[in-house]
């Protein structure tokens, strides 16, 4: 089979730009990669689980195929919403591998809220586990706490949207495109003519109000004014260093290295203590995770 196509349009993405067009169009996996499944970390003996590890990979996208999440291309926050709140019911920690450029604003907001509701009762930690940007970024940050690997790259709280306009290759085709529409703005976007003064300034204006929502609720999750993340952040993707050094994570260390510290009573309590340290000194974040 070809491949699949996602309805390019001016609705706004919470995405690393450069990954936007790899969202618009994802291919089909081959049939033998096999799925990533959440693994639990059991404790010895029985009773509750340690810790839970829960993955998030791929393009963050709302309703995304069966197929898209098993193998890692695409997952839906709603979904990874569920699987946060079925591993915090049966283990002590879990923790949330990201490995994403963001994606569709659809559908993050609520999920943010119910991964924050639930960490708020249980240890919830985050891991850049290479990538976690923009929408990616969203959820992560809604959790008690957040790790970056080495390697990897935080950041893009930003929101953007595209306009492609295909008039003058239409024109040169000798095609006419009639639209009869009613209602102020309904064919605002439509690829078929220019953008027009308004419609763009309805379109950034829904752009703005996305944007003030994902800052407001990092500045929350993050326990940081609005204004700095806005400022301060802007929508760059930081290094780890730069990014502890701004706020935007906890601690500096592996999924392995995370994992095996969430393993233990007193690795979780430590873990506990760099997210209440971060909350009371706005950004001030402990050493880097070593691994034992």
């Amino acid at each position: 089979m070809g491949d699949l196509i996602l309805p390019a349009s001016v609705a706004p993405w919470a995405i690393e730009p450069t990954a936007l067009p790899l969202a618009l169009r994802r291919s089909e996996p081959p049939a033998a990669e096999a799925a990533p499944e959440a693994a639990v970390a059991d404790s010895a003996g029985a009773g509750r689980a340690q810790v839970a590890v829960v993955h998030a990979r791929g393009a963050c996208v709302q309703r995304a195929p069966a197929w898209a999440e098993q193998h890692g291309y695409a997952f839906d926050p709603g979904r990874l919403a569920d699987r946060i709140e079925q591993a915090a019911a049966s283990a002590n920690a879990v923790c949330v591998l990201f490995d994403s450029p963001g994606g569709s604003v659809s559908g993050v907001q609520e999920a943010a809220s119910r991964i924050a509701d639930v960490s708020s009762r249980t240890l919830v930690v985050a891991v850049a586990d290479c990538l976690m940007a923009s929408a990616a970024y969203w959820l992560g940050a809604s959790c008690t706490a957040v790790a970056a690997s080495p390697s990897s790259l935080l950041g893009s709280v930003g929101v953007i949207s595209v306009h492609v306009s295909n008039e003058r290759m239409l024109d040169e085709m000798g095609i006419d495109v009639t639209v009869i529409s009613a209602g102020e703005g309904k064919d605002d976007g439509a690829p078929f003519r220019r953008l027009s003064a308004d419609a763009a300034e309805r379109l950034q204006a829904m752009v703005d109000s996305y944007y003030a929502a994902f800052t407001i609720a990092v500045a929350a999750g993050r326990g940081l004014p609005a204004r700095r993340v806005r400022g301060e952040w802007g929508a760059k993707v930081m290094r780890p260093a730069e990014a502890r050094s701004a706020g935007m994570c906890d601690v500096i260390g592996d999924s392995r290295a995370v994992v095996a510290r969430l393993s233990t009573a007193e690795g979780r309590r430590q873990v506990r203590r760099a997210a209440a340290a971060r909350t009371i000194m706005r950004g001030v974040a402990p050493v880097p995770l070593r691994r034992k």
